[in-house]
């Protein structure tokens, strides 16, 4: 749950308490996910289909996110990307 704005923290908890409180917690979940060989060279696919919008779609390899190199490169991506950018410009 996000509670976000000026609120009081006692209230909503209080509030979160009476409404959500006796709602029992679900069986906790383990997430096995299969390790993924390294990959050490680009891959790329096409596919054409009759779809009503084109795709287009880039990725980089970097390191795994609790790396201390992990923010950097995901700031890079976004630069490479694009993304990053669109809140920058300035229009002289």
């Amino acid at each position: 749950m996000v509670v976000a704005g000026n609120v009081d923290t006692t209230q909503v908890k209080a509030l979160a308490e009476k409404w959500f409180g006796s709602i029992e917690a679900g069986e906790k979940t383990s997430h096995n996910l299969p390790v993924e060989e390294p990959q050490t060279s680009a891959r790329k696919e096409e596919v054409v289909a009759d779809v009503p919008l084109d795709g287009f779609y880039k990725a980089w390899h970097v390191e795994g996110r609790l790396s201390k190199q992990y923010h950097a490169m995901d700031l890079l991506t976004d630069i490479l990307g694009g993304e990053s950018l669109r809140g920058c410009t300035r229009n002289w």
